[in-house]
């Protein structure tokens, strides 16, 4: 396997898999060809035996030491075989290298997204209530790309009025309650 900045060959399968296998939300696969001509951001394509089997793109926020996951597909024939991961890890020290000091990702709120990014290290930061156009809930996670952390690092974004009201920070839960949970109460 090998990792590759994406060519403008790749931009039709980005768009399609985008469409199907998306893990993150905030991002229109059809805008693919703009952001890949535009600079908007880095598309990186992981291949395996000559065949784009999956892609990251990624955006460093201006002015600031933060740089975001905008969208991470693996083609299904392809995922639980550590793909992602390296995808991740490689936009890690991509960022790291370019002074980068944390590293983020709006997620789909479900099982299978959730599980990626905390298997990759990252925190879970806040939790949005509200579903966005398409129905989907979203939590943001984050992680610090350079030791020590920056101090600001699990700060929420800065946000005021009716936004700020939609995002909820995540309460983790200790295991006892997790564990408990779907079991009956004895009321006395």
């Amino acid at each position: 396997m090998s990792i590759r900045p994406a060519t403008l060959a790749d931009v039709a399968f980005i768009v399609s898999l985008g469409t199907r296998e998306s893990l993150c939300v905030g991002w229109l696969p059809r805008m693919a060809v703009t952001n890949y001509v535009s600079g908007y951001g880095r598309v990186w394509c992981a291949v395996v035996d000559g065949l784009v089997v999956g892609y990251l793109v990624s955006r460093r926020l201006t002015g600031t030491a933060l740089t975001c996951c905008i969208q991470i597909a693996i083609e299904p024939a392809f995922r639980r075989s550590g793909i992602g991961r390296v995808l991740v890890a490689f936009w890690h020290s991509a960022e790291r290298v370019d002074g980068c000091g944390v590293a983020q990702a709006w997620v789909k709120s479900d099982l299978e997204a959730m599980s990626f990014f905390r298997a990759v290290g990252m925190d879970a930061l806040l939790r949005c209530e509200r579903p966005t156009q398409r129905g989907v809930c979203r939590t943001l996670f984050r992680c610090p790309l350079i030791w020590p952390p920056p101090d600001d690092w699990t700060e929420p974004p800065k946000r005021t009025g009716w936004k700020a009201a939609r995002l909820l920070p995540v309460q983790v839960r200790p295991a006892r309650d997790i564990a408990d949970r779907g079991k009956r109460r004895k009321v006395a």
